[in-house]
C-alpha cells in the first residue's frame, strides 16, 4: 500500500478536494484487491498490463454489475494513477492509455403519469383547506406554492424553467 499512499501525497500536493482525492484512493484500493485476487501478486505500477485493464474493466460491468458512470470513474482514477507512474518514472508506458470507457445512456427524464398527478393534486387541495383553517396568516404563502406546483403540472415546465420566467 506504500505506493497508494504516495499517490494520494500526490493528490494532496495537487490541491485536489478531499472527496475527490478519497474517491481517487478508494478506487484504487478496489483495484488493489481485485488484481491481488485475479493475479496472485501484490499492486505494483509495474506489474499492471492493458489486459489487466480491460480484465478489471469486464470485471466491473459483468461480475459487479456496476453502472457506466462507476465503471468510467474508476477507470479514470486507475488512469490518473498510471500517468502519476509513468511522469514519477515507476513505468514507461500507460497500460490505460488505450482502453475506451463505457458508453453511457442518458436516462431520459421522469414525468408522473395521471394516478399520481391526481394524487398530487388531492394532497395540494388538503393541505390548502388545512392551512385555511389553522394558519389563517400564511394561507396566502400555502395557496402561492399550490399555485406553482398546479402550473409546473398543467404545462409541463421544468422548474428551472420556471424559476428563469419574469
Amino acid at each position: 500500500m506504500n505506493i497508494l499512499n504516495a499517490f494520494e501525497t500526490h493528490l494532496l500536493n495537487q490541491d485536489r478536494a478531499p472527496l475527490t482525492v478519497k474517491g481517487y484512493c478508494a478506487d484504487l484500493k478496489h483495484f488493489s484487491r481485485w488484481f491481488e485476487q485475479t493475479n496472485g501478486e501484490q499492486l505494483s505500477p509495474e506489474r499492471i498490463t492493458p489486459t489487466d485493464i480491460k480484465e478489471y474493466k469486464q470485471h466491473l460491468l459483468i461480475v459487479e454489475r456496476r453502472k457506466a458512470s462507476t465503471v468510467n470513474r474508476r477507470l479514470s482514477s486507475l488512469s490518473t494513477f498510471c500517468r502519476w507512474a509513468q511522469e514519477s518514472g515507476l513505468i514507461h508506458t500507460d497500460p490505460t492509455m488505450y482502453v475506451k470507457s463505457v458508453k453511457q445512456v442518458a436516462s431520459a427524464p421522469k414525468w408522473l403519469d395521471k394516478s399520481e398527478q391526481y394524487a398530487l393534486q388531492r394532497v395540494i387541495e388538503k393541505d390548502l383547506q388545512i392551512s385555511k383553517l389553522r394558519y389563517p396568516k400564511r394561507w396566502i404563502t400555502h395557496r402561492r406554492d399550490a399555485s406553482i406546483v398546479l402550473f409546473l403540472l398543467n404545462t409541463g415546465l421544468r422548474l428551472n424553467e420556471l424559476v428563469s420566467m419574469r
